[in-house]
């Protein structure tokens, strides 16, 4: 690429969509005036660099760049030991200190008493039909469930408030004519919530308990913390309400974005809206979505493959479980052994519910274009019917009649299919992330457009979406059924053979 060689096939393409005028690149234009120039230029460096060190040793200075590049390097490693002085660790350090200083910003600045100058919070029309009073009920449900995910002091009971929020939300989006994204929501909020319960009884119990009393009695015996948090919270709560209102009151009526969206979908051979803005119109900060998504899912698998092969405890003690209702020892059983939930009803309900969520997220996939649905619900469903295995069935039990379930190994296809797809127009001469009808490449249009389906580059996201994202819960689903048991033994084989050495 820097000596010129795919100036047409990638460089042109890429340079073209940003550059309003006409250009022309070439590897090499001729001999012209810049030519001789940058061979002047390469003549002169040479003959300098030939000639330094004499020039170096008649040239006698107070100060040299090698004294002053090393007092920099000295400067740096001088900083970089001080700032990590600050760093305790402790995301919600960084984060009180982050919101507490946007807090005094909004405070201080007047800019929350400028904004509202002037603003009407209360509509003038204050009537009422039956959608509306659907959607100030599921508003008030999402209140109070958020209020209980802070009051109550059982971790489950906060997980189980926190689902209910999401569920709300999604019927809200629901109501607002907008399926796609409540589809979305819905699905992932019982995946989020099963994840949470299950990492609740995977966590070790004294650190939970710590949790729960240093958040309402404080860690020196003051809730200073908690009034901190509160003060912190309401106020950046409140500047995002009144922000986001006066956002919704004040914004213009003139034709926006997505008017432009709405008339240009067809463009890209699909009906829905929302498929094409994800697989096309900003089908780039969806590739850097999944990215990241593979990323964190890797890290994940490291960090508690790293905590597994240490073999720390995560089950905590019998004798230490008599301070609240959450931690009743039939409780933690119950969450952290999932043989309770094996029953051949369970076990039934879980080989017909597999083949029916790759079913779905099948249809999701191909005929999303039409309809609610896309990869990522797709990737959901299908990850959601896999880890249901992993529940009811167990982790050894599951990684058996799943031989074919490599979740590291399907997260990285993933984002390899993506990331080819979408280069593959880029050597089409359509820029990188263009739309390309395959099945018309290939010539198969009119055989393929027979079921009502299009091979485009829109429809092998979908596919690389969904496949990323089904590995990716599948890799934090591994990693939270391993079994503790198997853990604790790794453990107490690591402590014999450094009792032995």
């Amino acid at each position: 690429m820097t000596l010129g060689f795919l100036l047409e096939p990638v460089i042109i393409p890429l340079l073209e969509p940003a550059v309003p005028k006409s250009f022309e690149l070439y590897l090499f234009a001729g001999f012209n005036e810049v030519f001789f120039l940058s061979v002047g230029v390469l003549l002169a460096g040479l003959a300098l660099f030939r000639v330094r060190e004499t020039l170096i040793e008649r040239i006698d200075l107070p100060f040299s760049c090698d004294k002053i590049y090393d007092e920099m390097l000295d400067y740096i490693d001088w900083a970089g030991r001080n700032i990590l002085r600050t760093q305790s660790g402790f995301v919600r350090y960084y984060l009180s200190i982050i919101l507490g200083a946007v807090s005094l910003v909004l405070i201080a600045s007047g800019t929350l008493s400028t904004v509202t100058a002037g603003q009407s919070f209360i509509p003038q029309d204050l009537s009422l039909t039956i959608t509306d009073l659907a959607k100030v009920f599921m508003l008030i449900l999402t209140v109070i469930a958020g209020i209980l995910t802070v009051v109550v002091s059982e971790h489950v009971k906060a997980a189980i408030a926190y689902g209910v929020i999401g569920y709300a939300i999604g019927v809200i989006f629901l109501i607002e004519h907008a399926p796609d994204v409540a589809l979305v929501q819905l699905l992932v909020e019982p995946m989020a919530t099963v994840l949470i319960i299950i990492m609740l009884g995977r966590i070790r119990f004294r650190t939970r308990y710590n949790v729960i009393q240093n958040l309402w009695k404080g860690r020196h015996g003051n809730n200073l913390g908690l009034l901190r948090d509160l003060v912190i919270s309401i106020t950046i709560g409140g500047a995002v309400f009144i922000f986001s209102l006066i956002a919704l009151q004040s914004r213009p009526e003139q034709e926006g974005i997505a008017e432009w969206h709405l008339e240009h979908t067809r463009a890209v051979d699909t009906e829905d809206v929302v498929g094409a803005i994800v697989a096309d119109f900003r089908g780039t900060d969806t590739l850097l979505e999944i990215a990241v998504f593979t990323t964190a899912a890797l890290g994940v698998l490291t960090l508690l493959a790293r905590g597994r092969q240490s073999g720390g405890a995560l089950v905590p003690r019998t004798e230490q479980i008599s301070y609240l209702p959450e931690f009743d020892e039939q409780v933690v059983e119950e969450i952290q052994d999932a043989t309770s939930l094996s029953t051949p009803f369970t076990r039934t309900v879980s080989y017909i519910v597999l083949p029916i969520a790759i079913l779905i997220g099948i249809e999701q996939i191909l005929y999303g274009g039409i309809g609610p649905g896309d990869g990522f619900t797709a990737g959901v469903t299908i990850g959601l019917a896999v880890s249901l295995w992993y529940i009811v069935l167990g982790y050894d039990e599951a990684k058996r009649q799943l031989p074919w379930f490599r979740p590291e190994i399907i997260t990285r296809l993933g984002l390899v299919i993506a990331i080819v797809n979408a280069t593959i127009p880029t050597l089409l001469g359509r820029g990188f992330m263009g739309h390309v009808q395959y099945d018309r490449v290939l010539g198969i249009y009119e055989q393929v457009g027979a079921f009502g389906l299009h091979i485009t580059s829109s429809l092998i996201f979908e596919i690389a979406i969904a496949i990323t994202v089904m590995g990716g819960l599948g890799i934090i689903m591994e990693a939270i059924a391993y079994p503790s048991a198997r853990s604790n033994g790794r453990r107490h084989s690591a402590e014999s053979v450094e009792a032995a050495s």
